[in-house]
């Protein structure tokens, strides 16, 4: 059974990915970047916006009962590699 997650404590891509997907005991998720729960944009080093994407992840990973020791397979996409 399919079930969307979602969390006010975290923001993703609105309108374009759900913030995450369960699938039976699977969770995808997708989209995030770096933009606080309230809405604002991080602006600062690629630490600081790292560390908020990352915040992000773990609040819809706790919504769906999981947490960031249990990511099984991540990828980033640089768009900027002189960052």
């Amino acid at each position: 059974m399919k079930k969307e997650i979602i969390t006010k404590k975290a923001q993703s891509a609105k309108g374009l990915l759900s913030q995450a997907i369960m699938v039976d005991n699977l969770i995808f998720t997708a989209g995030f970047i770096h933009i606080t729960a309230d809405g604002e944009m991080v602006n600062g080093s690629t630490d600081e916006k790292l560390e908020q994407v990352m915040k992000n992840i773990e609040e819809v990973l706790k919504a769906a009962g999981s947490e960031l020791n249990d990511i099984v397979k991540a990828t980033i996409y640089v768009t900027d590699i002189a960052m």
